[in-house]
């Protein structure tokens, strides 16, 4: 009993009063009470009534609340179960003379950790109330520790989701980047695949030819066809592709759009999508007529990157508006203008010449061979 009673009065000693945030006394104590509280050492605030009690507790927090019978049975009654319903509540001892069992009962139902009876010996009344200050404050800093942690636990799931918001984004980034990519290492092989098909073709119209068979590869059934200028500045028909047009007026359709489209497109610096009616018409004007109900796309072909180079050659690329050459083909068309143009370019300067011949220029009768393929003479 020694030793309990030593710890229990050492560890009050040892919280109060500069560890604890104090004893809230309510009711005249008697002076065994006084007497035991100042043995603890504890920091007590004194009050006469409930009231007061209120005051105390609404100004500041007590680990212990002490309440006497004293103060009359409907007063201490109502003050304990008020006290222990509080956030975050302090533990409440209910304390009187000569005691009875239906005051202890009451005193329990209420919320109340112990009912002590101040006439008990000194030894015993200091150990309980040492022991009952103790487990308040062990209580009060757990409690503080409960709220430190939460607090550490909220800010750990904040970090946690911005981190997950950064790896989502920064996923979402190395996608975007890997797709691009992927793309752009994708053009780059196809790009060394027409390069190689082309580079050695110094012949015209052998050139002509391999861009046109390479295209109606790439994009499948397609009336094309390629206008060259000629010495007189003015374009002329080099190649086409027939695809779905009548035969005997094909080469005639393809003259008259000698005159109509490269005029219009050889100073344009990307690839021309007339992908609807109101696109042709503000395009071509009054001509639209020669490509009625078709979707095309015309390609300036330059003799190098910038845009000031001489156009060398426009392609027209057409068929009909129900299956229009979709948007997703636009860089394959793009890397073939360029690369037909600079390799235009190179053959102009093997032969010596700034512009083709007149036979780049002149167009005789188209070839009838089942290919489809129309070469100018």
């Amino acid at each position: 009993m020694t030793r309990r009673r030593t710890t229990a009065a050492e560890r009050a000693r040892r919280q109060s009063p500069e560890d604890g945030a104090g004893v809230l006394v309510v009711g005249g104590p008697s002076r065994p009470l006084e007497d035991q509280l100042r043995e603890i050492r504890a920091a007590c605030v004194f009050v006469d009534s409930g009231t007061a009690a209120r005051e105390k507790l609404d100004e500041r927090y007590f680990d212990c609340v002490i309440v006497s019978t004293s103060i009359g049975a409907r007063q201490w009654t109502g003050l304990v179960a008020e006290v222990c319903g509080r956030d975050p509540a302090p533990a409440v001892l209910v304390v009187g003379e000569q005691p009875i069992v239906d005051d202890a009962v009451e005193a329990m139902r209420s919320g109340a950790k112990d009912y002590i009876d101040t006439e008990i010996p000194a030894p015993e009344l200091a150990d309980r109330l040492g022991d009952a200050v103790a487990r308040a404050a062990d209580d009060r800093h757990k409690t503080e520790r409960i709220n430190q942690l939460r607090s550490a636990c909220q800010e750990l799931e904040d970090a946690r989701s911005e981190l997950a918001c950064q790896v989502t984004d920064l996923c979402g980034e190395l996608v975007g980047a890997y797709n691009e990519m992927s793309e752009q290492l994708s053009m780059a092989t196809t790009t060394c695949e027409f390069v190689s098909l082309i580079r050695r073709e110094l012949d015209i119209e052998e050139l002509l030819r391999s861009v046109l068979e390479y295209l109606l590869a790439k994009l499948g059934p397609t009336n094309a066809a390629v206008f060259l200028p000629g010495q007189s500045g003015d374009f002329t028909l080099g190649a086409y592709v027939n695809y779905d047009g009548p035969r005997e007026s094909a080469e005639i359709v393809f003259e008259q759009l000698a005159d109509v489209i490269p005029s219009r497109f050889e100073d344009a610096s990307e690839v021309c999508v007339l992908d609807s009616l109101e696109a042709m018409e503000a395009a071509l004007g009054d001509e639209a007529h020669w490509l009625e109900q078709q979707s095309a796309v015309v390609l300036p072909c330059r003799g190098g990157e910038k845009n000031d180079e001489e156009c060398l050659a426009v392609c027209l690329l057409f068929r009909s508006d129900r299956t229009p050459i979709e948007a997703e083909q636009t860089p394959l068309l793009r890397m073939v203008a360029e690369q037909f143009g600079r390799q235009l370019a190179r053959v102009v300067k093997v032969h010596h010449r700034q512009l083709p011949d007149d036979h780049w220029g002149r167009s005789g009768e188209p070839d009838n061979g089942a290919d489809g393929f129309g070469m100018a003479a």
